[in-house]
């Protein structure tokens, strides 16, 4: 089986962690995201953005 992904393809899919529930999730996909100290930050769903925002220090600790 050959792989047909290129390079740009590869870069339209990189996947993030949301940093509440652990789901991997594609950037570009998402409608729920939130800049803290200059840095993005990209959720699955509207609770794992409302939790980050309620405390985000805590979900940025665990994340390290």
């Amino acid at each position: 089986m050959q792989d047909h992904t290129t390079e740009a393809g590869a870069q339209a899919r990189r996947l993030v962690r949301d940093l509440v529930c652990g789901m991997e999730i594609e950037p570009a996909r998402t409608d729920w995201s939130h800049v803290y100290e200059g840095e993005t930050y990209y959720f699955c769903h509207p609770r794992c953005l409302g939790k980050f925002r309620a405390a985000p220090k805590l979900y940025l600790h665990v994340a390290r």
